[in-house]
């Protein structure tokens, strides 16, 4: 049994979800893989990597036994084809971790499907846990199916960003 944590490949800090990580390390099955991006992030109990290539991460989430990932769409879609049950925080404008909440949106709708554990902080990452632990090595519900809201929604995403960086430039 092992864990895989991932905060992406943004190019802002997510310390939230790597202390929540940090916090609830005890519970965590070993080897513990973070993947930490731009965030610093040390912790001898864990193997931390800044960033993987595509086929790494995919390795990494098809093993591990518990998967904590940040709300991006990518990320989530790889889990849930791996048929993972993932745990899922979103990053959140208001404390600097990302552009805008689209991450919310999505995690809400996944969340009320059943097809990830949505976390907040420490507390809500433990009761995930304890969940994700009591049935087994995080198989998601869907035996793997992305859900068709989620096609709509990552879209959706996707076009606000486009719009995003073609204000930009």
């Amino acid at each position: 049994m092992s864990t895989f944590v991932s905060v992406g490949n943004l190019k802002r800090p997510f310390t939230r979800l790597l202390q929540a990580m940090r916090d609830n390390l005890a519970l965590l099955p070993g080897p513990v893989v973070v993947q930490h991006g731009h965030s610093t992030f040390e912790d001898p109990a864990c193997v931390c990597v800044p960033f993987l290539k595509m086929e790494d991460f995919q390795r990494q989430v098809a093993s591990a036994a518990i998967v904590i990932l940040h709300g991006g769409a990518g990320s989530i879609i790889t889990a849930l084809r791996a048929g993972k049950k993932p745990i899922v925080m979103a990053r959140r404008a208001h404390l600097g971790e990302h552009v805008d909440d689209h991450q919310q949106e999505l995690l809400q709708e996944l969340g009320s499907t059943g097809q990830i554990f949505v976390i907040e902080d420490s507390a809500t990452m433990r009761d995930a846990l304890g969940s994700a632990l009591a049935s087994g090595p995080g198989r998601a519900p869907s035996g793997g199916r992305i859900p068709s809201r989620m096609h709509e929604l990552v879209r959706a995403d996707l076009e606000t960003w486009a719009k995003a960086m073609k204000q930009r430039h």
